[in-house]
């Protein structure tokens, strides 16, 4: 794995002056999904998600299925941020009082990747991040406002010092503004929670979701999103760089391999090529950008969105 490590701190000549939601960022997507805890029995009730999570404790075969349309990501959340990852998508789960990362299914614990962020920026401490939570959404009912407040209240023991509050207007700063304070982390919280200063919860804009695995439909899409998009001082503006498969299409892809997309990271690698050609294409829309979110992000593609704030 060759890391771009610095690449914020490493350009402050051409991004100190912008704010920081004017800043392209790479993000993951399911961030915590590169591992399934198969020990973990997950909350998913009478669902068809439990019966072959109880199905796969019997049949490696399944669970290899399984991780082939669950698991988003390589790396831990350390060797992302290494890599150049910079916005992190965290869904929760809580089973038995522990909380998790989740996709569907159980993925590591919460304090691994909390550890994984402290140590980043111990390391890098030039370098600014935004984390996402919110609740994994077939674990949903085991993140109660309760939880979500413990959740909170163990970021802010750990990452206190780093968290950037919220200012009156939700307007962001400049990056040479961030930098010259102990701030360097904005955080987003999807959920039912106490309302804190550090927490910046609105004019976080989605580039909408579409079930799709064709790459033409999927870009078509991004780019009408991206039209409906406004460049403000307050607005977090992300573009949601995957394509996400349909029941057929995992279906498909187990019993005919050879004809079917093999797999999330098959379909990564399609959409990704795509980047270049993507932004020359929509070049007057591209500085309303904030964050372009994939699975399995490779260098190539983390390199060519650091390049879009050489262009903008």
């Amino acid at each position: 794995m060759t890391a771009h490590i610095k690449w914020i701190s490493d350009n402050l000549g051409i991004l100190s002056k912008r704010r920081i939601n004017h800043i392209v960022l790479p993000a993951s997507h399911d961030t915590g999904a590169y591992l399934i805890n198969w020990n973990i029995n997950p909350s998913l009730g009478t669902t068809i998600y439990q019966k072959i999570y109880n199905a796969a404790q019997h049949s490696k075969f399944i669970k290899n299925v399984i991780e082939k349309w669950t698991l988003t990501q390589e790396y831990t959340v350390y060797n992302q941020l290494l890599l150049g990852i910079r916005n992190l998508d965290l869904r929760l789960a809580c089973i038995d009082d522990i909380f998790y990362l989740a996709h569907t299914y159980i993925c590591d614990k919460f304090d691994t990747v909390l550890g994984d962020i402290v140590r980043f920026l111990q390391e890098h401490p030039k370098e600014i991040l935004f984390l996402r939570f919110r609740s994994d959404y077939e674990n949903r009912a085991t993140m109660t406002k309760e939880r979500n407040d413990q959740v909170l209240d163990k970021v802010h023991a750990l990452l206190g010092s780093y968290l950037i509050p919220r200012t009156t207007d939700n307007s962001f700063p400049t990056l040479g503004n961030v930098l010259s304070g102990s701030g360097r982390i904005i955080l987003y919280y999807r959920g039912n929670c106490t309302r804190r200063d550090y927490v910046w919860s609105r004019h976080y804009v989605h580039g909408g979701w579409t079930t799709t695995t064709k790459v033409s439909t999927k870009l078509t899409f991004l780019a009408n999103e991206l039209k409906k998009m406004k460049r403000t001082n307050r607005n977090l503006n992300e573009l949601g760089f995957t394509l996400t498969p349909g029941t057929w299409n995992i279906v498909s892809g187990v019993i005919l391999p050879c004809i079917a997309p093999n797999g999330l990271h098959y379909l990564a690698q399609e959409i990704q090529a795509t980047l270049p050609v993507f932004i020359n294409d929509n070049q007057t829309e591209s500085p309303k950008i904030s964050a372009i979110t994939t699975d399995f992000p490779t260098v190539e593609f983390i390199s060519n969105v650091i390049n879009i704030n050489k262009r903008n």
